[in-house]
């Protein structure tokens, strides 16, 4: 098994012994598809979960500014008016 890791760390492939002593390449082509459809598969899973955290953090942001700006609307009303009561 530490062989099969060397190659994989120098990039090289290694390719299987068939049951009749030769070396299996199509086990390997497809092995390695199958190896890189997975990462792939795996990438999306966690972009798509990682863009999904932004955006709910950007959504978050949004909130709490729009609640911000409508307490800051409140208070110049509540301002506006009692000044308007006490000039009359």
């Amino acid at each position: 098994m530490d062989k099969i890791t060397d190659l994989y760390n120098h990039q090289l492939r290694y390719y299987p012994v068939g049951n009749k002593g030769d070396i299996d390449e199509w086990g390997a082509v497809e092995k390695h598809r199958q190896e890189v459809f997975k990462k792939e598969e795996d990438d999306a899973r966690i972009q798509a979960a990682i863009n999904k955290r932004q955006y709910a953090n950007e959504l978050e942001m949004e909130i709490a500014q729009k609640r911000q700006l409508d307490a800051l609307e409140g208070n110049i009303k509540a301002q506006d008016k009692n000044y308007l009561e006490q000039s009359q």
